[in-house]
């Protein structure tokens, strides 16, 4: 198996106030909200695409943490670094343009989920963005997945 390295420009880097620490208001408010999301997660992972692509996943506790660490990753590299890059250069619309990468991410899976993405994305940016933190952005979608998951497996 070969492994693909990617040169990244020694210009891009975070601003030194992102982070994954979390203070007491981004953590309230993100307790407040961040289970909003949960009735129509449910409803959606019981449509026939939604069955087809998830009821088959391992729903074991390594594929839990193993699905929560993918999308902690992608969550870092999609809004710690190149969102805020892309702020750097282009303002706060930096935050639509880091969206569209991630939702062609999801192009892979089913339709309703790759168009709701969009959406979703810039709730992450912006959750990264107010909150100058990726670790509720990397929790929010940490849960949704895992949900999408078990909800599927009925």
């Amino acid at each position: 198996m070969a492994v693909t390295l990617i040169p990244v420009p020694f210009w891009v880097t975070l601003p030194r106030s992102v982070s994954l620490p979390a203070d007491s208001w981004s953590a309230f408010k993100f307790t407040e909200y961040g289970p909003a999301p949960t009735p129509v997660v449910i409803v959606a992972s019981g449509l026939p695409d939604f069955q087809l692509y998830y009821a088959s996943q391992d729903g074991g506790v390594v594929a839990l943490v193993g699905r929560a660490l993918d999308v902690g990753a992608s969550e870092f590299l999609f809004r710690g670094f190149l969102m805020w890059t892309l702020i750097r250069v282009a303002g706060p619309l930096g935050v639509v343009l880091a969206t569209f990468p991630f939702v062609f991410t999801h192009l892979s899976k089913p339709e309703l989920e790759t168009l709701s993405t969009f959406f979703g994305g810039l709730g992450f940016g912006w959750l990264a963005w107010r909150t100058r933190s990726v670790l509720y952005g990397a929790l929010l979608h940490a849960y949704i997945i895992n949900l999408v998951v078990f909800a599927a497996r009925g």
